[in-house]
């Protein structure tokens, strides 16, 4: 046991227990509870748009990108005497 003028040293290992158990906890209550299952679908349903969003956005990027390469092409040849 521990005196009051002694630390207590907390390895690796303690803050993976304890950090195991708060992810049990976190997912006991995702998964058993009314309310948490609706918490996860409306988290699930907000990372598939975010997903979506990104996806469009990716899209647009290289079609600018090709467009701005054919653009710089053409200004490339009409300088060239």
């Amino acid at each position: 046991m521990a005196n009051r003028d002694e630390v207590v040293n907390w390895s690796g290992s303690h803050w993976a227990i304890v950090s195991g158990a708060l992810a049990g906890a976190l997912a006991g209550y995702l998964l058993r509870t009314p309310r948490g299952r609706r918490l996860c679908d409306a988290v699930i349903q907000m990372l598939d748009d975010f997903s979506f969003e990104c996806a469009r956005f990716c899209q647009a990027s290289a079609r600018a990108q090709i467009a701005a390469a054919d653009s710089w092409k053409a200004l490339e040849g009409r300088t060239k005497p």
